[in-house]
């Protein structure tokens, strides 16, 4: 598994963020992990403290196994501790993110449009 090292360590730095990682007894290293950090959006959106997932990797052959929901879990219970209730991601349309992310019950309350830039 690659990781961003810059970014994790600087997750793990963070006071206000947190990397949860899952092991397997038998392998040396992460099989995956999950970025959360607490976030404060302008009162204009949602005026409360809410947990941001800004990444989440499991190894391919882990995957299917629970290991996604719940390392998302450990990050939104860190979150509640925090005074966080609210959990957000952004993911692909049709990933397996946006799936994992249904079955815990969480719901798209917006659409990102995107239009690539001509050269």
């Amino acid at each position: 598994m690659q990781f961003a090292k810059t970014g994790l360590a600087q997750a793990i730095e963070h006071p206000a963020a947190v990397v949860m990682l899952a092991e397997d007894e038998g392998r040396e290293g992460p099989v995956g992990y999950c970025v959360g950090s607490l976030q404060e959006p302008p009162a204009l959106f949602r005026p409360e403290l809410y947990t941001y997932i800004s990444d989440l990797y499991v190894l391919p052959e882990y995957r299917r196994q629970g290991i996604g929901t719940g390392l998302v879990e450990r990050v939104r219970g860190w979150g509640y501790l925090k005074g966080a209730f609210a959990v957000s991601l952004i993911a692909p349309t049709g990933s397996a993110a946006v799936r994992l992310a249904e079955r815990i019950g969480m719901r798209p309350i917006q659409v990102l449009m995107y239009a690539p830039g001509q050269r």
